[in-house]
């Protein structure tokens, strides 16, 4: 069975006096995967980056039926 996924990425990288040197967001995205399978969400260059990173994840999953069900019901005017 796949997994809906929505999910945004989002990595900020401060300098030594807190200044933000790198802040990147994938945005969001709507991904549908099987067992097993991988996505790149985020390329990131490896020159901008440095450490600490602060990486936020927002993640909202649901099954393909749920969401095709929901839809169903928002577009049919009868209910």
């Amino acid at each position: 069975m796949d997994v809906c996924c929505i999910h945004r990425l989002r990595l900020v990288s401060f300098d030594t006096n807190g200044k933000v040197i790198c802040n990147r967001t994938s945005g969001y995205q709507i991904l549908s995967l099987e067992k097993d399978q991988e996505q790149v969400v985020m390329n990131l260059d490896s020159r901008l980056l440095v450490f600490p990173l602060y990486i936020c994840c927002n993640f909202l999953y649901t099954s393909p039926e749920k969401r095709a069900e929901s839809e169903g019901q928002v577009e049919s005017p009868d209910t």
